[in-house]
Order: C-alpha cells, then sequence, then structure tokens
C-alpha cells in the first residue's frame, strides 16, 4: 500500500514533530527539525547549480546520511507488490533544488521540494513513468496554505478555505442513495448573488434579477434574495407581477425606476398582479394550478393544500376528555403608537378575489354531515370570537360588508346576506347585561329607521302587510299577530281568538 506510506512521510516532512529552533547547523541527535528549518537550512547550503553534493551532516555527506536516512525509513515502508518501495536525494530540474524522491521499483514516483517560484513553498511533484508531471499538491510554509489541483479525489477533507472549482464533486445526502454534484445541489435554490446581485443600495441589478429569475422558472426553483441592509436597487429590466415561482425577499428594500409605482397601483415583481397597490416584504409566490389538464369532470385544480388527519383521544393527555387541534394558525399583534389622527391598521389575512367574465367565491367553508355528532357540541361554519381584558370596549364589528368602486363610488352587493335550508335562517342574543338592541336599521343618510330592542320592542318608521288574509271561525293565530283583507284589519289578542277593526272606520 503505497498511498498510506507516502502521506505518512510527507506528514513528517511538511508537517513534522514539535521542535525548537536551534542556530547551529549540526542538530543533536533525536533532535526533529521543523519544516521551515529543514527548507532555510537546506536552501542555505545549496550552490547556484542547486547542488547539494558536498553538504556535510554531523560529520557525514549528504549522500552518506540520506543512505543511514533512508535505510532507517525504508525498513518501517509497506511492500508494493513484494519489492521494498525505496527513497533517494536528487537535484532534479523540476525543483531546481534539491528534493527527497519516492521510488518505486527504480522508477521516481513522488518528489519533495522546494518550489522554484516561490522559496517559502514546497511542493508534492507527481511522476508519470519517472519523467516528471507536474506538482499537484503545494504547500506555503508561512501560511499554511494547501494547494490543490482540479480532480482532487479524498475521502475525508479537512481545510477552512478551499479555493478552486469544485462543482463538479459529488456529495450523497446523509440517509440518500444517489450522489449528486455540488452545482446541481447549489441549483436547489437560486440565489440572486449567483447572478451578480449586488445589495449595496447603488448598484443597478436589473440583469442580474432577470438572469436569475429566468434560470428559477425554466426548473420551477425559488429565488433568494439574501438580507442586505442597504438594499437592491433595480433600475433596467422588464418585469412582471406574474412571474411564476416562490420569491423570498427577505425583508430587503427593492427600489429602482424598474420596479413600477405600487402607489399608484402599478407596482411589479414585490407587487401583486391582483393588487398592485401592495408591496411584499418576504414571501410571495405566483403559480399557475389551471395550467394543469383536469383528469375529470369531477375533480378541482387546488394550487395549495393543508390537510389535517381526525382528531382523537390520546392516553398521554392531562386531560383525557378534552382537547382542541387545529390545521393552520395566523397571529398578528396590531402594535401600539395609535391615537387620536392615527391609522395604523393590520389585517391578519387579505383573501382577493377580481371577477372578470367568470363567475366565483373569494372563500369557500364546507361543513359536510359525514356522520352523526356525539358529543353534545355544536359545530359551526364560521365562528367569530374573542376576549381580551375587562373594561376594554372598542369599536368593532364582528362582520362588516361593504362594496365601492376602485374610486369611493356606489358598486353594491347584489345581496349583503343570503341564507337557504336553514331551520333558522337568523338568531340573535341580547347582551348579558340586557341592553343594546336585537336591531337597528339605517337609511342612506345614516339615519336610524328601524329597531328591534333586547326585549323585542320594535320601531319602525312603517309597516306594510303585503298578504291578504281573512281568518275564519276555525283559525288559529299567535298573541299579537296582525293581519288584513280589503276591508278589515285583524288582531290576534289569545292563542286562537282574532278581532276585527273595519277599515271604512279609520
Amino acid at each position: 500500500m503505497k498511498k498510506p506510506v507516502m502521506l505518512s512521510f510527507v506528514a513528517l516532512l511538511i508537517g513534522g514533530g514539535v521542535s525548537h529552533a536551534q542556530s547551529a547547523p549540526n542538530w543533536a541527535q533525536n533532535y526533529i527539525p521543523s519544516p521551515r528549518e529543514w527548507h532555510d537550512w537546506w536552501a542555505s547550503k545549496m550552490d547556484v547549480n542547486g547542488n547539494a553534493g558536498n553538504l556535510v551532516i554531523n560529520g557525514q555527506t549528504l549522500s552518506d546520511f540520506a543512505a543511514g536516512l533512508l535505510t532507517s525509513v525504508g525498513d518501517k515502508l509497506d511492500k508494493d507488490n513484494g519489492t521494498a518501495t525505496g527513497l533517494s536525494v536528487a537535484n532534479p530540474t523540476s525543483t531546481g533544488r534539491a528534493s527527497v524522491l519516492y521510488n518505486v521499483n527504480g522508477s521516481i514516483v513522488w518528489e519533495l521540494g522546494s518550489d522554484a517560484a516561490n522559496a517559502d513553498a514546497m511542493i508534492l511533484g507527481r511522476y508519470v513513468s519517472g519523467v516528471y508531471k507536474d506538482n499537484p499538491i503545494s504547500v506555503d510554509l508561512a501560511s499554511g496554505l494547501v494547494t490543490v489541483p482540479d480532480g482532487l479525489t479524498a475521502s475525508t477533507l479537512n481545510a477552512d478555505t478551499i479555493v478552486g472549482n469544485v462543482s463538479s464533486s459529488t456529495v450523497t445526502a446523509t440517509g440518500a442513495s444517489t450522489a449528486r454534484t455540488l452545482a446541481d445541489r447549489a441549483l436547489s435554490v437560486t440565489d440572486v448573488r449567483d447572478y451578480g446581485a449586488v445589495g449595496d443600495g447603488a448598484t443597478d441589478n436589473g440583469a442580474p434579477f432577470t438572469n436569475a429569475i429566468a434560470a428559477a422558472e425554466a426548473d420551477n426553483l425559488e429565488v433568494n434574495f439574501p438580507y442586505s441592509s442597504k438594499g437592491y436597487v433595480v433600475n433596467t429590466g422588464t418585469f412582471t407581477n406574474k412571474m411564476l415561482g416562490r420569491f423570498n425577499f427577505n425583508g430587503n428594500v427593492l427600489s429602482g425606476a424598474a420596479l413600477g409605482t405600487p402607489g399608484t397601483g402599478a407596482g411589479v415583481l414585490n407587487s401583486l398582479y391582483t393588487n398592485p397597490w401592495l408591496i411584499v416584504a418576504n414571501t410571495k409566490e405566483e403559480i399557475d394550478p389551471a395550467a394543469l389538464t383536469l383528469p375529470s369532470s369531477g375533480s378541482a385544480l387546488i394550487g395549495h393544500a393543508v390537510e389535517c388527519l381526525p382528531n382523537r383521544p390520546n392516553t398521554g393527555d392531562t386531560v383525557t376528555t378534552k382537547r382542541m387541534v387545529s390545521c393552520l394558525y395566523a397571529g398578528a399583534d396590531t402594535g401600539t403608537g395609535g391615537a387620536s389622527g392615527t391609522n395604523y391598521s393590520m389585517e391578519v389575512r387579505n383573501d382577493v378575489l377580481n371577477l372578470s367574465s367568470n363567475s366565483g367565491a373569494a372563500y369557500e367553508i364546507d361543513l359536510n354531515f359525514n356522520g352523526k355528532v356525539l358529543d353534545g357540541g355544536i359545530s359551526r361554519g364560521l365562528f367569530i370570537t374573542g376576549g381580551g381584558a375587562a373594561g376594554n370596549t372598542t369599536s368593532s364589528v364582528a362582520v362588516d360588508i361593504q362594496h365601492n368602486d376602485y374610486s369611493g363610488g356606489l358598486l353594491p352587493w347584489s345581496t349583503g346576506i343570503s341564507v337557504r335550508d336553514a331551520t333558522v335562517s337568523y338568531q340573535a342574543y341580547a347582551r348579558s347585561d340586557g341592553s343594546g338592541f336585537l336591531f337597528q336599521g339605517y337609511n342612506s343618510a345614516e339615519t336610524e329607521v328601524a329597531s328591534i330592542d333586547t326585549n323585542g320592542y320594535a320601531i319602525f318608521a312603517g309597516i306594510a302587510t303585503s298578504a291578504s288574509y281573512t281568518p275564519t271561525s276555525s283559525s288559529t293565530c299567535t298573541k299579537g299577530a296582525v293581519m288584513n283583507d280589503d276591508s278589515y284589519a285583524y288582531f290576534c289578542t289569545s292563542a286562537g281568538t282574532w278581532k276585527r277593526i273595519a277599515l271604512s272606520s279609520l
């Protein structure tokens, strides 16, 4: 096994044992000089031609010293196909200085010597068929920087910094079975910096953004805009709000002429095509589920889906008879700083459906009766509730229905609330303290024209009964009912008892 031996020997020479500097060239017995000491001392003994034949070490010529050294080291080397490998000292033309050579069957394989181009570096030269090929590894003695060639193969590589092209190197993810190149893994997310983007608040990023988004669209990847405190300027390029993909803006400030004017409803890129007045600060996703083909007429295409498996008892709960599960949660806080004359509004959700020539629903809630509920609870299609500290009464509306055109003019709903197939279409309960109203109605001048208080007393600007009804002796009624026909007005004074008054007498 040549490679472990060579690496161990090289480690001895370039990584060496700990030593203490000595000024005399005759090092004490068993003294291990450092790589720097070896290099400096050895280089100082070279003549102008790089020869060291007359070098004397502890009274021995270099040849005799090297022979003894090689004999000592050679005894510890592994065998190569049954033939002992060997080391020698020579002066090949590859470095211009004396080197230590590693031989196999009389042919030079590796060379450890000083780098002719950099006196502060040592190289590990490679030979093919005894002929110098190149020096794939160079060690800078001052900095410790190791330079390796393209195509280096190693099972383990420890380094703070690797300089060079490693994009073709393959990596297998933990637990995976297939290796992928680093270049392929880097493309899992498109980073605008890989296309030249600079977040300095001044450089135009039109071309980098255009190229990054085009690359991401081609492979359906997300585009990442790494955070920069100075933001990104985009003055050139053509961007729209319908470019498909996931955009991670990461709270960056994007500015520039190419982004349009969100303040006038003409923002692009980090604005929305359904509402170009808005600016997306963090994550935006443009998807196109309608581009897919439906397999059958009973199916529907969904852009995003989140499902929860059924809630069920869990014996590990502290209270095993009660548990609540929510599939999704979205929360916010309006913050502080509000005062008279300010308007710091906050919304947890803002759903928009723009109607064109197709109908639609901005929100659909399906409550399917697939089983009989046995716990006695009330199931709700929409549940609006809340809490708060006692005394914090504020102006609030649980459901507010409005509609206007973009300039604030009249563009009303056809129907505000429509209820069908309900046992009770409308149900209102009085406040627990008995105050307030069950109903209040206002005209367009915001003047109250009708009300029903919590006792059921009603005030109306007028009442018109549209159905003609003439009770008979067998007619039943509820006390307080009022009906009329063309001649009489009828009043139910008690259950089943009608009294009438002629309209001509009124």
